[in-house]
């Protein structure tokens, strides 16, 4: 369709009414304006209508306004008989145009976050740099899109105003507070628990302990060695004193900033004695301890005095101080999540195996022969401590090393992990090797927590890079070969959304939005990430959130998912998490890919979305559990030829070519399905239980089952024995 543009009131003109008829049509978009706005805009020219050429009819219009530098487009409606021609971006390359000749700056648009036309606004490259609340009535959130103009204003050539815009841009920040390691101070009882040998020195000498190794910093206060020699019998040679003295302590609190903060203390922790006045000296000393950290804005404070405790809500709500008993800090390693893997590939054996003493001298080599220094390896080669030993893995192919990975054992707090993945990038299964690496690093994970891990990789390789980025790290400030991602394993339901972004925030240093968005919103809009240390944000949609944030799953309301049935066998051979058992021979190839294939008989393919939550149920078939055992994300899906299928997909899947062609459809296609993600449940899901739960038909999971929102936050709650 050849279309022309018109702009003086005298050609608009004509078309007023049938232009306030359609855009009435789509007041849910468009919202309402009455009609002398119209006529207003067109009188100063800022209402524009594209015509077809031979009929003269109306295609679609564009309404601005604005006050310079800055254009504001209040209205581009495309009229439903001339769309997917191009119309729309006629209209707005008009206006860039127009704005870049006229030395206009930007452009922008209010667009609701649940509108598809979000894309075209992005495609034209009006980009999020905010987002509000909208009016009450629809409480909808609204994104502030704008597009920098290449005008040859005064202001050209001045750096850019907004931050990076997509995923890719996203970095870390060396030295912001997500780096900065907790600190804490200890109390006398913690320390007495150790010297007197108490019920609980077990967890407090593990308290000390970490504190050696740096996984947090431990102070005293001034009045903690006070207090150790208000009660001691020989201050001077008190072996006890001469060893609490050669601990970190707080600089002293000015006496009036600390009266302040007592005064304050003594009516939230010991509201009944405060009332009269009488303190012992032991109450007095407690208030001192959380006073001086308070002032010096700690991180903790290291207790088990009940008292204080109690008051743990109040105490971080009022001051940010965090009060944990010892067991609570305890880091509690857990078991590495995935056996070492014997992988055949085109007849090359991929060996995987855990590294011991007696491999430090070959790993070494391999170290120094890539660049790296003595003192390199003796970070990367780090044992741990006994009770919270590294993760050491060494790549094999035959008799060879290829990669040496290594990673602080996971906590179940949570917390910061670093990590080192050095590999022979010469070698022809480099990209395969790292992937699955870099996702046993991810599942190392405690289900539902946060971890934050610190990469290192060989230093300035750009095929390594590429791999690592893919998987979701990003660049860290100043650094050609560090890296950081944040990891949550499994779902987050949108009831965990105020308690998830507290804790995105503190591990990452990136704020989230404090209303969570749905799923329209999240898939047309995304959302606005910002980094504290810095002005820059980041606008990321929810397969790249997801994939910033692997294996998560974010449970957005009205987010929809699929139940698939596997048979046991192929289960086995697709998920390395469900093979329990050390194998006999080499495993497949598929095992090492991040993003595996799954192949099913063509029914139902357009509602298979990339993005959609995919449910694993081992059906009964070849003595099968008969039970849904992991969720993962769909990343592709389309009918395609046995015959490209096996060109395209067949080492990330278990089916042969006889298999493939066994189950196509009379056009001769198959349903290729790609996914990656996958969480092993905790709690595998019985058949009985998902019929309980609604979620099976009359077919009996013979054939997929697609599943509302509701019935997947019941799968995944259950799967994860969440109390909402």
């Amino acid at each position: 369709m050849a279309t022309k543009i018109l702009k003086s009131f005298q050609d608009v003109e004509q078309y007023l009414d049938e232009v306030c008829n359609e855009a009435d049509k789509h007041r849910t978009s468009l919202g309402f304006l009455p009609r002398p706005a119209y006529s207003e805009q067109a009188y100063k020219g800022q209402l524009w209508i594209a015509v077809d050429k031979e009929s003269g009819s109306a295609c679609g219009h564009l309404m601005f306004g604005g006050r310079f530098p800055k254009l504001k487009v209040m209205q581009c409606l495309v009229y439903s008989t001339s769309r997917k021609q191009g119309i729309g971006s006629l209209l707005i390359n008009e206006l860039i145009s127009f704005g870049e000749a006229n030395n206009y700056m930007t452009i922008s648009a209010r667009v609701a976050a649940d509108l598809k036309s979000n894309k075209f606004w992005e495609k034209n490259g009006l980009i999020i740099i905010q987002q509000l609340p909208g009016g009450c009535s629809r409480n909808r959130l609204i994104n502030i899109r704008v597009k920098e103009l290449n005008s040859l204003s005064l202001f050209q050539g001045l750096p850019t105003f907004f931050g990076a815009t997509t995923s890719d841009k996203l970095c870390f920040h060396n030295n912001g507070p997500n780096l900065h390691t907790p600190i804490y101070a200890i109390d006398l009882n913690v320390f007495f628990d150790i010297t007197k040998g108490r019920m609980f020195k077990k967890e407090s000498a593990q308290i000390i302990r970490q504190g050696l190794s740096n996984r947090i910093k431990l102070y005293v206060t001034n009045e903690f060695i006070t207090e150790l020699e208000r009660t001691s019998n020989d201050i001077k040679d008190d072996p006890v004193i001469l060893f609490a003295k050669e601990l970190p302590v707080l600089p002293s609190v000015e006496e009036a900033v600390l009266d302040s903060l007592y005064n304050e203390l003594r009516f939230v922790i010991f509201p009944d004695r405060s009332a009269n006045g009488k303190e012992s000296s032991n109450n007095k000393s407690d208030l001192i301890h959380l006073a001086s950290c308070i002032h010096h804005k700690l991180h903790g404070f290291i207790t088990r005095e009940k008292a204080i405790l109690r008051h743990t809500n109040d105490l971080k709500r009022s001051y940010g101080l965090e009060v944990v008993s010892p067991s609570e800090l305890v880091f509690e390693s857990i078991e590495l999540q995935h056996a070492p893997l014997n992988v055949d590939i085109n007849g090359n054996e991929l060996k995987e195996i855990a590294f011991t003493e007696a491999d430090r001298e070959m790993a070494e080599s391999f170290l120094l022969s890539i660049g790296l220094s003595i003192q390199d390896c003796a970070s990367i080669l780090d044992p741990g401590a006994v009770d919270m030993p590294r993760r050491r893995i060494l790549g094999f192919a035959s008799t060879s090393i290829i990669a040496i990975a290594s990673w602080d054992a996971p906590n179940i707090r949570g917390g910061v992990c670093e990590a080192f993945l050095y590999i022979n990038t010469t070698h022809p299964n480099v990209s395969k090797i790292t992937d699955h690496l870099l996702e046993s690093l991810s599942r190392d994970s405690v289900a539902r927590c946060f971890k934050r891990t610190n990469l290192s990789i060989n230093p300035g390789d750009s095929e390594l890079t590429a791999i690592v980025l893919e998987c979701g790290y990003r660049k860290v400030k100043g650094s050609y070969s560090r890296f950081s991602k944040v990891t949550y394993c499994g779902p987050v339901f949108s009831e965990d959304w105020p308690a998830f972004i507290k804790a995105y925030e503190e591990i990452s240093g990136f704020r989230l939005p404090l209303r969570a968005p749905n799923h329209q919103e999240f898939e047309n809009s995304g959302v606005v990430v910002k980094n504290t240390e810095s002005s820059d944000s980041y606008n990321v949609k929810l397969f790249d959130f997801e994939t910033l944030n692997s294996p998560a799953i974010i449970l957005c309301p009205d987010r929809q998912g699929v139940l698939i049935p596997i048979r046991q066998i192929y289960a086995n051979d697709l998920l390395s998490q469900v093979r329990r058992q050390k194998e006999l021979f080499p495993s497949r190839e598929v095992l090492l890919h991040v993003e595996k294939s799954y192949f099913k008989k063509p029914s139902g393919t357009k509602r298979f979305a990339k993005g959609m939550p995919v449910i694993f149920y081992v059906s009964s078939s070849g003595g099968g559990s008969k039970e849904a055992i992991g969720c993962a994300r769909i990343t592709y899906s389309d009918e395609i030829t046995p015959q490209e299928a096996c060109v395209k997909l067949t080492r990330q899947g278990v089916l042969s070519a006889s298999q493939l062609e066994s189950m196509k459809n009379k056009h001769g296609l198959v349903h290729a399905i790609t996914f990656d993600n996958f969480n092993l449940f905790p709690n595998a899901i019985s058949y009985e239980l998902l019929k309980k739960l609604e979620c099976v038909s009359k077919a009996n999971l013979v054939t997929s089952e697609f599943l509302t929102y509701k019935q997947l936050c019941a799968v995944l709650i259950a799967a994860y024995k969440v109390n909402h």
